[in-house]
């Protein structure tokens, strides 16, 4: 979409120390502006939790496509929600 300059991601992270800060580490290192970062329980797992990410980036600049590449196996799900413009 012509002119999205926001888009949301939605991520499952395995369960042990480190595994949230490592995707925000990329985040960083990479100029991206987080502006939502929510937690949500996984139903049926103790603790554990999905994670939704805005981003002020389009999916289409070079940043959000090197982000996507670094992620390896680090999320155990990712889910693309989409990309807007906000009104």
């Amino acid at each position: 979409y012509p002119g999205a300059d926001k888009t949301s991601l939605m991520f499952t992270l395995p369960h042990k120390p480190g595994s949230l800060y490592n995707i925000i580490a990329k985040f960083s290192a990479l100029g991206l502006n987080l502006a939502k970062l929510e937690s949500r329980p996984i139903p049926g797992r103790d603790f554990e939790f999905m994670f939704y990410f805005d981003m002020d980036a389009s999916i289409n600049s070079k940043e959000v496509i090197s982000l996507l590449s670094e992620l390896d196996n680090s999320p155990e799900k990712f889910v693309y929600l989409g990309s807007y413009s906000e009104a």
